[in-house]
């Protein structure tokens, strides 16, 4: 039987076992409190580097398309969410601040990589959690 299976059409065979269930849950289960760009900036200023929200924006965005094609779903496949989202921060701060010192900018990009990874930043976009939940358990059991 088992050789059958592995011969006939897909539709004959066991479906394919789900390993891994990668969902963005940015704006759609969990959203920022305020906006990145004000928080780079407050970080920055924490550190002695001046730089003005809408300056980070556009460096942001910019940093975060290049990552996204050269590293794509967050370096998931080669080097890591970390040193990704790290790249990115970094970047941006020093497209802003170019005569940057470097290990303020690493100080920077630690303390927001630090902060992002709490729960300060976030909230629910549903705040009936028993919805949320509705929704994933939709979500996972609809596979």
């Amino acid at each position: 039987m088992y050789q059958f299976l592995r011969t006939t059409s897909r539709k004959f065979s066991t479906p394919p076992v789900v390993k891994v269930l990668s969902l963005d849950a940015r704006d759609t289960l969990i959203k920022m409190r305020e906006s990145p760009s004000e928080v780079y900036s407050r970080f920055s200023v924490e550190y002695g580097l001046h730089i003005k929200p809408d300056y980070i924006m556009s460096n942001f965005l910019k940093n975060y398309k290049r990552m996204s094609a050269a590293n794509p779903c967050f370096g998931c496949n080669d080097i890591g969410s970390k040193l990704w989202w790290t790249e990115v921060a970094a970047s941006t701060i020093l497209n802003c601040s170019p005569d940057s010192d470097s290990i303020v900018v690493h100080q920077v990009v630690e303390a927001l990589y630090d902060y992002y990874s709490t729960a300060g930043p976030w909230q629910l976009v549903e705040e009936d959690v028993n919805y949320t939940r509705s929704l994933f358990y939709i979500t996972v059991h609809s596979f």
